[in-house]
């Protein structure tokens, strides 16, 4: 080997002659990296081979002096030489680290995993969120003019407001429109019925309608319990309920709920002595003075009434194809004297809403009948 032809040369010549440096070795494959390093060992300096090469520790000072000499005299590494060295070990070698630490404690990476996704998702809610913000605080100033929008519970209480200005001038053009001509109010009835699945659902539009454009304060809708059929006896359930604002924020709150509980648990024959069943039987409207003591024997529940602010009720029968199917009640808190018109007015909207839903439902049943 290389080592073993200097240390022969070294004993053939005496010390004091000077040591000619041998001719630089081939570089090996992998050149740029020291194929040795320099230790301090008991006897003097010594080389020691990192890779294939034997390890060598020279006896004396004067060898040891002169290997130090020849590996010096060796070609050194280069800045050309250390860039084009590989630089992927390092990155390799930690992301097996990382792979190994994964796969040791995979509880505390999947844990860090969602601790980022929660905080990625935080973030871009909060951006969302204030962005939302910025928008109200540029369309409110133009809804509800000379408004504080200082705080965002200023903003949100705001909002809910104009809401409900907005929803409520919905209400009043839809009124408008549905009494400005007869064209118009049939081509509502029509529209209300096209989308309804069932009768219920063609009611609750007229519900609100007439809270609206008669500034009742509540409506009961009663539907009959059963197919509808001729000479059968049936009964009246109490299905929903509809108020112009929110009852739970009046004075009578707490009474007025009494009063719903109370109504979903009874049931009227149709027939017998109370508003719902007399509706039933004759087909006509009925408006009733909840303060005289002779309406309050054909209402049972006009002291429970009374008791929540009530004061009037006005009730009108729907009809399907000559069947009775519900009865609908409206109630104020305010006494009312102009009765003729408002009777009228509902009694038309009930009734053609009935004959609309009775046709189409025929039409509807006679379709399914042909194609079976």
């Amino acid at each position: 080997m290389y080592f073993g032809d200097l240390f022969a040369e070294i004993e053939a010549n005496a010390a004091d002659e000077p040591i000619a440096p041998p001719p630089p070795a081939p570089p090996a494959p992998g050149a740029g990296v020291l194929p040795f390093e320099l230790a301090v060992l008991d006897g003097g300096v010594g080389v020691t081979g990192t890779g294939e090469e034997e390890r060598v520790v020279p006896t004396d000072t004067a060898a040891a002096t002169a290997a130090a000499a020849a590996a010096l005299s060796q070609p050194q590494p280069t800045n050309a030489n250390l860039q084009n060295e590989p630089t992927q070990q390092p990155h390799l070698v930690t992301q097996q680290n990382s792979q190994n630490q994964q796969a040791l404690h995979p509880e505390a990476s999947g844990k860090r995993r969602k601790q980022e996704l929660h905080r990625r998702h935080s973030k871009r809610y909060r951006d969302n969120l204030g962005e939302l913000f910025s928008e109200l605080e540029q369309i409110l100033p133009q809804v509800v003019p000379d408004c504080k929008l200082k705080t965002k519970s200023q903003i949100i209480a705001t909002s809910v407001s104009a809401v409900k200005q907005l929803k409520n001038e919905v209400s009043t053009l839809e009124m408008r429109y549905v009494m400005s001509s007869p064209a118009n109010r049939a081509r509502w009835v029509e529209d209300t019925v096209k989308n309804a699945t069932v009768i219920q659902d063609a009611i609750d539009p007229f519900m609100r309608l007439l809270l609206g454009l008669q500034s009742w304060k509540h409506a009961e809708l009663w539907m009959r319990v059963g197919e509808p059929c001729l000479d059968t006896p049936f009964s009246l359930r109490l299905e929903r309920v509809t108020s112009a604002t929110d009852p739970s924020r009046t004075r009578h709150a707490h009474r007025f709920l009494e009063f719903v509980k109370g109504s979903q648990l009874i049931s009227f024959e149709a027939g017998d002595d109370s508003l719902v069943g007399r509706i039933a039987t004759s087909l006509s409207p009925e408006w009733l003075d909840l303060t005289s003591e002779q309406a309050l024997t054909g209402f049972k529940r006009g002291q429970l009434a009374l008791s929540c602010g009530l004061c009037v009720c006005f009730a009108v029968p729907f009809l399907v194809r000559g069947h009775v199917v519900a009865v609908v009640l409206f109630y104020d808190n305010t006494p009312r004297a102009d009765v003729l018109a408002r009777v009228s007015v509902a009694q038309d909207l009930a009734s053609a809403i009935g004959n609309c839903y009775g046709a189409l439902h025929a039409k509807r049943s006679a379709g399914n009948g042909s194609a079976t």
